[in-house]
C-alpha cells in the first residue's frame, strides 16, 4: 500500500528530526505545524490499518500529500545543514537573508501540505457514515498503539497441530522423560514461525509428560520482560497466592515451591542471556529428573542456557513438501478427506508456503473461508504470494520481532539481503565487500573490516535470519541465502524505510528522488540512460538483458548518478572502464563485465 508506506515514512522522518537535538533546532519556528502534521499522519495511518480497502479513491491523495510533506521537511533540513557548512565562507548578512528566505519558503510549503492532510481527514470524517468506523477513526489518536493481537484465526484455532513434527516431538519427550536424574535444560531453536512454541506446548500437554512431572509451569519471557511478572506467573502455578511480594521474596517462594519436586518449566521466547540469568537461579537441582524447556531464535541463547554441553539444542527445521501438504490438509479438512479435485492444487499451494508452518496456517485459514471449490482454490494458488502478503499482518509481528530485536549495526546488513533475487546463492566474499563499501561495518583496532563483517554475518546466522548453504574447510561461510518469507520481510522493511528499492522487469520512473539504493532484476540496462537520481548511491544489477549498451549510454548513466558509491553491472554485457568512472568521486565498489 503506497499511501500507507508514504505515511510511515513521513512519520518516521518527523520523529527522527524531533528526537535529534541538532536537527530539531532548525524546526523551532514550525513546532506547531510539525506536531499537527505528525498527529494527522498518525490518524490516517491508523485508519488505513483498520480499513485497508476503504476509500480507495483517497489513497493516491494520501500518498501524494505525505510524500510531498516529507520532501518539504527533508529539503529544508538539507538546506539548513548546507548553510551551516558554508557559514565560514559567507558574510553574516548573506547568511541571515538566506535563512529568512528558507524560513518563509518552508512555512508556505508546510501550510500547503498541512491543509492537504486536513482536507483528507475531513473528507474521511464526512464520508464515513458508519458510526463505528467514524468512532474508531477518532479513538485511534490515543488507543491505536494499545490494541492487542487476537492471534491466528484458523479452522483449528486452539489446537496444537504438530504435523511434520512427529519425530521432533518424540525426541523432546525422550529428553524430558529420559533416565538422567540431573537437572537438564532442553533448548528448542528456530526462526520465528517455525513451530518452536507449538512443539514445546504439545510436549508440555502430553499425557505421559503430565504424569511424569509433579509440577509444570509455563512462562513467556519475550524481549521486554518483567522479572516480577515471570516470578509471579511461576508462583501461581506452584503455590497460588494473592499477596503482593517483592522480587526477592517471589524468587525465594518459587525456589521453595520447586524444592524436592520433579518439575517441568517452559521458559518461552528468550531473547537475551540476561533474561536467562535472571531466572535460572530459582530452579533447584535435586537430582530428581527435573527439566526446563527454553525456546529461542538465537543460537547463542540456546547454547548459553544449557547447564552442560552433553546434548545440543534441538533445532526445528522447515517442513518438506509432503509435511507441508499434510499440515495444510489437516488444518482445512480436519479428519475429513480432501476432495480429489482439490488435492493437486492444494499441494501446489502448500509448496508455495516455503515449509514455514505459520505461513501454511494462514493460507489454510484463507482456504477455509473461500470454500471448497476448485475455482476458489485456483484463485488462491494463482495469487498465493499475494495471499501470504495480504495476511502478512497476522504473522508479521512474529517474523518482525527478529528484525525489531536486531542491534542497529546489523539492521542495514540484514535489509541488504532483500536486494538479492529469490533463492539466490549469495557469495560471502561479494556480500562482505558490498557491506564494507556501504559503510555498514564499524572499524575495529584488532580486526579488519572483512573480519568484522564475517562476524556480522555469523550473528545473523545465529539469529536464524540467514541460512548457510556452504562452508569453507576452515568453517567460515562461503555461500549463504535467506528463506523466501524472511526475504519478504527484508523487502518490506527496506521499502518502508526507504532503504532499498527493487525493480523487477517494470519500467523505471524518471524521477527516483529519495531513493538511495536500487536493485534491478530482469531489466534492460539500456533504459537506465534516461534516468537521473541525485540521491542514489548504489546500483546493483542481476540478470540484465543487455545487447552491448553503447558507450554513450554508459556515459549518460554515470553522469546521472554522481553520488554513486556502488556500481555493479557484472551480469550485463562487458563494458570497458570509462573515463567517466573516475569522475565518480564517491565510488567505493565497481564490478563490470
Amino acid at each position: 500500500m503506497a499511501a500507507y508506506a508514504a505515511l510511515l515514512s513521513l512519520a518516521r522522518t518527523i520523529r527522527l528530526i524531533l528526537h535529534n537535538h541538532h536537527h530539531s533546532i532548525f524546526f523551532q519556528q514550525f513546532n506547531q505545524q510539525i506536531d499537527h502534521l505528525l498527529e494527522q499522519t498518525t490518524l490516517l495511518q491508523a485508519f488505513l490499518e483498520d480499513f485497508p480497502h476503504g476509500d480507495d479513491g483517497l489513497q493516491p491523495r494520501i500518498r501524494d500529500v505525505a510524500s510531498e510533506a516529507e520532501g518539504v521537511v527533508q529539503d529544508f533540513l538539507s538546506k539548513q545543514i548546507q548553510i551551516r557548512l558554508k557559514s565560514a565562507r559567507r558574510s553574516q548578512d548573506v547568511q541571515l537573508q538566506t535563512h529568512q528566505e528558507n524560513i518563509s519558503d518552508v512555512h508556505q510549503k508546510l501550510q500547503k501540505v498541512t491543509k492537504g492532510m486536513d482536507s483528507i481527514v475531513g473528507q474521511l470524517m464526512k464520508s464515513t457514515k458508519d458510526s463505528t468506523k467514524g468512532e474508531n477513526l477518532l479513538k485511534h489518536r490515543d488507543s491505536s498503539s494499545a490494541s492487542s493481537s487476537s492471534g491466528l484465526v484458523t479452522p483449528t484455532a486452539g489446537r496444537h497441530v504438530v504435523v511434520g513434527f512427529e519425530d521432533d516431538l518424540m525426541t523432546i519427550k525422550h529428553r524430558l522423560c529420559g533416565q538422567s536424574s540431573k537437572l537438564q535444560v532442553v533448548p528448542i531453536l528456530g526462526m520465528g514461525g517455525i513451530g518452536k512454541t507449538t512443539l514445546a506446548r504439545t510436549a508440555y500437554d502430553d499425557q505421559l509428560v503430565m504424569e511424569h512431572f509433579q509440577i509444570r509451569a509455563w512462562v513467556k519471557v519475550s524481549q521486554d520482560y518483567s522479572i516480577q511478572e515471570i516470578l509471579s506467573n511461576l508462583l501461581v502455578s506452584i503455590k497460588p497466592s494473592n499477596e503482593n511480594q517483592c522480587d526477592e521474596l517471589l524468587a525465594e517462594n518459587v525456589y521453595k515451591g520447586l524444592k524436592g519436586m520433579r518439575y517441568l518449566i517452559v521458559v518461552d521466547d528468550v531473547w537475551s542471556t540476561k533474561a536467562w540469568d535472571d531466572v535460572k537461579m530459582i530452579f533447584p537441582d535435586d537430582d530428581n529428573g527435573s527439566r526446563i524447556i527454553v525456546t529461542t531464535r538465537l543460537l547463542d541463547i540456546a547454547t548459553y542456557a544449557q547447564f552442560s554441553s552433553s546434548s545440543a539444542p534441538h533445532e526445528v527445521h522447515f517442513l518438506d513438501e509432503d509435511q507441508s501438504w499434510n499440515l495444510l490438509r489437516q488444518m482445512v479438512f480436519k479428519q475429513e478427506d480432501c476432495p480429489v479435485e482439490l488435492e493437486k492444487i492444494g499441494k501446489l499451494i502448500a509448496r508455495s508456503c516455503g515449509g514455514l508452518p505459520l505461513a501454511i496456517v494462514v493460507i489454510a485459514g484463507l482456504l477455509y473461508t473461500v470454500g471448497r471449490t476448485q475455482a476458489s482454490w485456483e484463485d488462491i494458488a494463482e495469487n498465493v504470494n499475494v495471499a501470504v502478503t495480504t495476511n502478512y499482518e497476522q504473522f508479521a509481528k512474529i517474523l518482525s520481532l527478529s528484525y525489531i530485536h536486531l542491534p542497529q549495526h546489523l539492521r542495514p546488513c540484514f535489509l541488504y539481503m532483500g536486494g538479492f533475487p529469490e533463492d539466490y546463492e549469495i557469495h560471502v566474499w561479494k556480500l562482505i565487500k558490498l557491506w564494507v563499501a556501504e559503510g555498514f561495518i564499524k572499524s575495529s583496532e584488532s580486526k579488519s573490516f572483512e573480519e568484522e563483517a564475517e562476524e556480522y554475518l555469523e550473528d545473523l546466522v545465529k539469529r536464524s535470519l540467514v541460512l548457510v548453504t556452504k562452508r569453507k574447510p576452515n568453517g567460515k561461510i562461503k555461500i549463504c541465502g535467506i528463506h523466501d518469507l524472511v526475504r519478504d520481510l527484508c523487502i518490506r522493511k527496506a521499502e518502508e524505510e526507504k532503504f532499498l528499492h527493487r525493480y523487477v522487469g517494470e519500467m523505471l520512473h524518471e524521477n527516483m528522488k529519495y531513493q538511495h539504493r536500487i536493485s534491478i532484476m530482469h531489466f534492460n540496462l539500456n533504459s537506465l540512460h534516461n534516468m537521473y537520481g541525485s540521491t542514489i548511491h548504489a546500483i546493483i544489477c542481476f540478470q540484465c538483458r543487455d545487447s552491448a549498451p553503447a558507450h554513450s549510454q554508459y556515459c549518460s548513466l554515470l553522469r546521472n548518478f554522481r553520488m554513486l558509491k556502488i556500481l555493479d553491472v557484472v551480469n550485463s554485457a562487458r563494458v570497458d572502464l570509462l573515463p567517466e568512472v573516475f569522475e565518480l568521486f564517491h565510488l567505493r565498489y565497481l564490478a563490470v563485465g
